[in-house]
């Protein structure tokens, strides 16, 4: 396959960066992979499972200047921090040309933070790969979780055609397939399909009553296993998304209300034709 970057500096070594540095080190896809973490255990850990070449504490350090002529930076902290962290780097940078990427799952705040902002030497074009899971830290990292996964590009302008080009090549050569959508309508899909839904499954767990733990089964540990994830970088993803996650609250509160009516009227047929498209549109997702 040959070497595609020279040089890629990764801002948070967690289970996204650390895995995004073991795919690209699987592949041999970088000269230098270089981890960037206030943590210094992140980035030793990092290191000895292989998905950095070296760990630093400062993003400076990391952008000493060199002769590396395809250099990217990948910004995998919680997306409250997103936006600080690519403006630093652009004034550490100076002159210097700069492509810019991150892995956040809220893209239209970070957009307009940036985008009046950023001078015409830093590109940046926000990606989502869809991957993960509940649990956090390099130690969980896989250099396989971008494969057979769908990375979304959100470009701000037109501008940076050549740049989105060059990240969806990026995310190909890491088994992603990738689409193309504006930031706002990004935020507004995730909403529904995966900031809701995280939600749902914390205020279901404060639904329980003392002593109802013992009767958890598997369908419960299932439904709601997305509330173990991160309290701290879901707090961001809500506060980020607020008017989305809003948006996908009060579609929730119709059908909990519609709901509600059906069954206190006892409409049999109403509440088997909601469950009969439910469980078609759940199996469709297997397909």
């Amino acid at each position: 396959m040959g070497i595609f970057l020279s040089k890629i500096i990764i801002v948070g070594v967690g289970l996204l960066g650390g895995s995004l540095g073991q795919a690209l080190k699987k592949r041999k896809l970088a000269e230098s992979v270089i981890g960037v973490d206030s943590n210094p255990q992140c980035l030793k850990e990092a290191v000895r499972l292989g998905a950095i070449d070296k760990g630093v504490t400062s993003l400076a350090e990391a952008l000493e200047f060199n002769d590396h002529s395809r250099e990217l930076l990948v910004v995998c902290t919680p997306v409250g921090s997103i936006a600080e962290v690519i403006l630093e780097a652009a004034q550490i940078a100076g002159e210097r040309p700069l492509l810019v990427t991150d892995v956040g799952s809220t893209k239209h705040e970070i957009a307009r933070k940036l985008e009046k902002q950023l001078p015409a030497n830093v590109r940046y074009v926000g990606s989502h790969p869809i991957a993960g899971s509940e649990k956090s830290g390099p130690q969980h990292a896989s250099a396989d979780l971008f494969a057979g996964r769908l990375t979304i590009l959100t470009p701000i302008n037109e501008e940076t055609v050549p740049e989105t080009a060059f990240l969806e090549h990026f995310w190909n050569l890491l088994g992603s397939s990738v689409i193309q959508i504006p930031p706002k309508q990004h935020d507004a899909i995730l909403a529904r399909t995966s900031h809701f839904p995280h939600l749902a499954a914390s205020l279901l767990l404060q639904t329980l009553k003392t002593g109802d733990p013992i009767m958890v089964g598997p369908g419960f540990r299932s439904t709601t296993r997305l509330a173990s994830g991160d309290p701290t970088l879901w707090t961001d993803v809500f506060l980020s998304n607020k008017e989305a996650v809003l948006d996908a609250i009060e579609a929730m509160q119709k059908q909990l209300e519609s709901f509600r009516r059906m069954l206190d009227t006892d409409n049999r047929p109403g509440i088997l034709k909601l469950l009969t498209h439910s469980k078609k549109q759940r199996d469709a997702l297997e397909k």
